[in-house]
């Protein structure tokens, strides 16, 4: 069997860390150095040190996650770095992936709490569901249709839209689709 099967049965979470906002300070004599943290289902991310980052530290650095069926929350934390000591908690909170998943789309700044779960500051993400690149299987017909000699491209290429879109890319779009009308049914039914 090919080694890429199933690729587009399981997309990939692409999250955006843009930065933090209204941190809580947690050092007195000293600008914060703060940290990222995500966590999902055990795949761990952490983002670069934003040196004098302050209560506002801005990073814009993305991050892939498989999904995973019927796992619908990942978690942040924030820390600031600290050379002398262990790195200082700042918070931490949980991220709901149910809008990323239903929409395919979701930008959010989510709150975090600190040890006494008082707010302490907000992480503002942006979040995608992908579908990574896959090649057509090996098993596929090179050939469709009552002419053998029609390829693939050919009979593509009379799609309205599709023109001289690269194959990846029409699969891409394909696959894209059709987990959309899947993810469609499913938040139905969970309306219902």
């Amino acid at each position: 069997m090919d080694a890429n099967y199933g690729m587009l049965n399981n997309p990939l979470l692409e999250i955006t860390v843009h930065g933090c906002s209204k941190l809580k300070n947690m050092n007195y004599f000293t600008k914060q150095q703060p940290y990222v943290c995500l966590d999902y289902v055990g795949t761990q991310f952490r983002t670069t040190t934003h040196k004098e980052g302050g209560k506002n530290p801005s990073y814009n650095e993305k991050y892939y996650f498989r999904v995973i069926e019927d796992v619908d929350q990942l978690d942040i934390c924030v820390y600031s770095k600290n050379s002398m000591a262990s790195d200082t908690f700042i918070g931490s909170g949980r991220v709901y992936l149910h809008r990323v998943v239903c929409m395919g789309y979701d930008e959010t700044a989510w709150p975090i709490v600190d040890k006494h779960n008082k707010f302490a500051g907000e992480v503002e993400l942006s979040m995608v569901i992908v579908f990574p690149e896959a090649p057509i299987a090996a098993s596929a017909p090179p050939f469709v249709g009552d002419n053998h000699e029609e390829s693939v491209e050919n009979v593509l290429s009379n799609i309205v839209g599709v023109g001289s879109m690269p194959m990846e890319k029409l699969f891409e779009k394909i696959a894209l689709f059709l987990f959309t009308k899947a993810l469609e049914v499913t938040c139905i039914n969970n309306i219902e």
